[in-house]
């Protein structure tokens, strides 16, 4: 870890593709929040119901950050982070494929963004503990600005990006969540920093 402390932030090979992989999962979970309810309203034609998938997704990171956060410092981050993905990628890769073959029924819209808010709370617990292993100390508070920046400006941007991927058609925004959780997997895997060790 020494031996970071003189590299600069964008020479930090972990650093860069830890935000690449956060990047993209971002935008790809950040589109979605719009697609939701799109998705709900084209199914059943009900704006009421289409409230309850966003309330499904907000209570899941409710009531599993407290859980999610006692995982994370029990097991190793990067197995969680990557398990956390996975099973993100899966639950929406399944409403994709209903999308696709005509069959998606509104039961399994809520419990995906369900699913998906319990894995967002999960990686997210981990994230922590994962920056300050591959930052040096020093270097924390920069690292933390330039994430806190990428997430703003991707919760700002995902939502019409998504409202303009579910006009190109109902799967697309979630084929794309699937294909940037994919990215997130990959650059976690690529990563050669223990997440232990702090």
């Amino acid at each position: 870890m020494a031996s970071l402390t003189a590299v600069p932030l964008r020479r930090n090979r972990d650093f860069m593709l830890l935000q690449f992989g956060q990047l993209m999962s971002t935008v790809g979970s950040q589109s979605t929040v719009i697609a939701y309810p799109l998705l709900v309203l084209a199914v059943t034609g009900s704006p009421a119901l289409a409230g309850v998938v966003g309330f499904a997704k907000t209570l899941a990171i409710t009531v599993f950050g407290l859980p999610a956060g006692l995982i994370a410092d029990r097991w190793n981050r990067g197995t969680v982070m990557i398990a956390a993905d996975a099973t993100g990628m899966l639950a929406v890769g399944t409403l994709a494929v209903s999308i696709v073959l005509h069959e998606t029924v509104f039961w399994l819209i809520p419990v995906v963004a369900f699913v998906e808010g319990c894995t967002a709370a999960l990686f997210n617990a981990a994230l922590a503990g994962a920056l300050r292993s591959v930052v040096p100390g020093p270097q924390l508070p920069a690292a933390a600005a330039v994430q806190t920046g990428r997430k703003a400006a991707v919760m700002l941007a995902g939502p019409p990006l998504g409202g303009f991927l579910f006009g190109l058609g109902r799967v697309v925004p979630f084929a794309f969540d699937v294909v940037s959780y994919l990215a997130s997997v990959v650059s976690l895997r690529l990563m050669r920093t223990p997440f232990q060790d702090v």
